[in-house]
């Protein structure tokens, strides 16, 4: 056998398609005939054939053909996948960034509603009272919560809209501040704000019993 035949038997039974180094030594004792039908031999039947039975030369070139171009069509959908995925984690991320900074906005002006529509039912039910100014609100709100001046004035503006009872005005000194007018107190309002400090006189403070009854 020559040194050729030795090379080609040795790189179809003993080496694998993809040792280079192996692939460099044959190139240099195989003559360039043997060389190109080892090569042909490894590329179109062990590469696009997928068939059990026997295929002649040109038909597993076609299926080789064949075979690479489905592939590169793989090989394009998952890279359109990849950046799609790289997109919508990109999207993702910054709605829940942006969906955090907006509901951490939204749970302080909540606090905001919350702490100034209970102390102005407490004061008014406990005569101390009608009105709060927004850095009483603030000073409430600590050290849990540090509401900024335009938070509280965005809270009072909802719970003007919400409740009839509620008003922004000035105090004398000029200051705004969110005012209860008793007499436009609904039941639902106070029985709200009873819940909500966990208090059980309220509506017998600040209803007739008329009132008191319909709720």
């Amino acid at each position: 056998m020559s040194d050729s035949e030795q090379a080609v038997s040795g790189l179809q039974e003993s080496y694998p398609p993809l040792d280079f180094d192996k692939a460099r030594e044959l190139d240099d004792v195989m003559d360039k005939e043997d060389a190109m039908r080892v090569a042909f031999s490894k590329l179109v039947f062990r590469v696009g054939t997928d068939v059990e039975e026997e295929v002649g030369p040109m038909e597993a070139t076609f299926r080789t053909i064949n075979y690479i171009d489905q592939l590169e069509q793989r090989v394009a959908r998952v890279e359109n996948k990849l950046d799609k995925i790289e997109r919508d984690a990109a999207t993702a991320k910054t709605m829940a960034e942006t969906g955090a900074k907006q509901g951490d906005a939204t749970t302080k002006k909540r606090t905001a509603e919350l702490i100034s529509r209970n102390e102005l039912i407490r004061r008014l039910a406990n005569r101390s009272g009608s009105s709060v100014r927004a850095g009483k609100v603030q000073e409430m709100a600590k050290p849990d919560t540090v509401l900024y001046h335009q938070t509280v004035k965005d809270a009072w503006n909802s719970l003007e809209n919400k409740w009839d009872a509620f008003h922004v005005g000035q105090n004398e000194d000029g200051d705004k501040v969110l005012k209860v007018e008793r007499d436009e107190l609904s039941a639902d309002l106070v029985r709200t704000v009873e819940d909500g400090l966990q208090r059980d006189d309220l509506a017998k403070r600040l209803l007739s019993d008329a009132e008191r009854g319909a709720a």
